[in-house]
């Protein structure tokens, strides 16, 4: 798996909000869905599902990078592109993510929003904006550190939908943002992300192995049996009901049984 290097975090945090710059998240349509690219160099795209920030460059506790950006055409017009924050915004404690005591995050543009990130496991539709008439989306998403705004390293958990019927939702990526921290603490969260989370097919794959099996069940249960206070419990809320539950381990056992499609 791809690591995350220092140097790639400097290009996002230190190159102008232009166009299609190194630190942009650039969008492709391929297989019927959206994909989300890093430009590690002009005119090259690398499949990336892991993207860094910097809070405060611009002001206290806020960020407008990375941008998302597409080349014109890649959409068909009209329509629009938004958001999803898949789960609650978790710190790096070191050694991996902190769902215990959640942060709050926000997301706005302009007039829309703001977005405000889940204190627990269930997903927040945000809203959408249109698609430029030359087919491009070229949009800068204000992230806003709301509370505890402390220093560290946090990720959020996105996904990107289309009012368009014949295009798909992407597939889950991250934005790992730096309160204060070093960029060292800053790379190794991010490469934590890349190995532990993107090889995650779905939600049924609790031990993040890349695929559904027997492991799976005995990891939900020891998240179960842990509680949401714990750094990993939170994940045993299945259902989204802000608890830790019996009818959470239903909820995950008919999606154990369901599978990765």
């Amino acid at each position: 798996m791809r690591a995350v290097s220092i140097v790639a975090v400097v290009l996002c945090t230190t190159a102008p909000a232009i166009a299609q710059h190194a630190g942009d998240i650039t969008l492709t349509v391929e297989g019927g869905r959206i994909v989300t690219n890093e430009q590690t160099a002009p005119g090259s795209l690398t499949p990336g599902r892991v993207f860094l920030s910097e809070f405060g460059i611009l002001g206290d506790h806020f960020a407008q990078d990375p941008g998302f950006d597409c080349s014109p055409g890649t959409f068909p017009t009209p329509g629009a592109i938004g958001f999803r924050i898949r789960g609650p915004v978790l710190r790096w404690n070191g050694a991996g993510l902190d769902g215990s005591d959640p942060a709050s995050f926000s997301i706005a543009f302009a007039t829309l929003g703001p977005t405000v990130s889940p204190v627990c496991n269930n997903i927040v539709s945000g809203f959408a904006i249109n698609i430029g008439s030359n087919g491009q989306w070229h949009r800068h998403l204000e992230f806003n550190h709301e509370f505890p705004s402390e220093q560290g390293v946090y990720v959020l958990e996105l996904e990107l939908f289309t009012t368009l019927e014949q295009i798909g939702t992407s597939r889950p990526f991250w934005i790992v943002f730096n309160e204060g921290s070093g960029e060292i603490e800053h790379a190794e969260a991010a490469n934590w992300v890349v190995e532990n989370l993107v090889p995650q097919r779905c939600s049924a794959d609790f031990d993040r192995d890349g695929s559904v099996g027997v492991p799976d069940i005995f990891s939900f249960l020891s998240a179960w049996f842990a509680g949401s206070s714990t750094p990993d419990g939170w994940r045993a809320d299945f259902d989204g009901s802000c608890s830790v539950a019996v009818p959470d381990i239903f909820s995950f056992l008919s999606a154990w049984f369901t599978g990765c499609s």
